[in-house]
C-alpha cells in the first residue's frame, strides 16, 4: 500500500504544479484537512481555486521540486523546494522579480486512495527574507538555509 500512496502524492503534486484542479479535487477526500491553509478561506474545491488564483498572480510560475518521497503505511512524507518568480505584491512586500525558493517537508495521510490530512512545514522566515522582509538579526539565527 505504501507504493500506491507515494504514487498518489506524486500525482497530487504534479496536478497541483500544472494547475489541474480537477485531478487535485479528485485526489483530496471531501473532508480533507491541512495545517497550511489561510484562515478565512474555505477548505473546499472552491477554496482551492481561489487560493490557486491568488498565488498565481503573485508567483505565476510556481512549482514544487520534490527531492524525496517516503512512506510507511498510510503516511507519506515529501521533502520539497517551492520555486517561483515573485511578480506581484505578497503580504505587503513589493515584487522583486527574482526567483525565490523555500524548502519544506509535507506529511500526507492517505485513506481509501484519497489524501485526508496534510501537514506542511516550511522555512517561512528564510522565504519572507528572500521576498524582502526585514527581521532583527537574532531572528535569523533560528532560520534554516536552503540547501536543496
Amino acid at each position: 500500500m505504501s507504493e500506491a500512496n507515494k504514487e498518489l502524492v506524486r500525482r497530487y503534486q504534479e496536478a497541483n504544479d500544472t494547475g489541474n484542479l480537477e485531478v487535485v479535487a479528485e485526489i483530496l477526500a471531501s473532508d480533507w484537512w491541512t495545517n497550511g491553509w489561510p484562515e478565512g478561506l474555505p477548505q473546499s474545491s472552491e477554496g482551492i481555486e481561489q487560493l490557486t488564483g491568488l498565488l498565481g498572480e503573485v508567483f505565476p510560475d510556481a512549482r514544487f521540486e520534490t527531492h524525496a518521497i517516503f512512506g510507511d503505511g498510510d503516511l507519506v512524507g515529501q521533502r520539497w523546494t517551492f520555486v517561483a518568480t515573485h511578480k506581484n505584491e505578497f503580504m505587503g512586500l513589493p515584487p522583486t522579480g527574482k526567483e525565490v525558493r523555500c524548502d519544506g517537508v509535507s506529511i500526507f495521510q492517505i485513506a481509501d486512495g484519497k489524501i485526508v490530512k496534510h501537514w506542511a512545514f516550511a522555512d517561512e522566515l528564510y522565504f519572507l527574507r528572500e521576498l524582502g522582509a526585514e527581521f532583527p538579526p537574532d531572528w535569523l539565527l533560528v532560520g534554516h538555509r536552503t540547501t536543496s
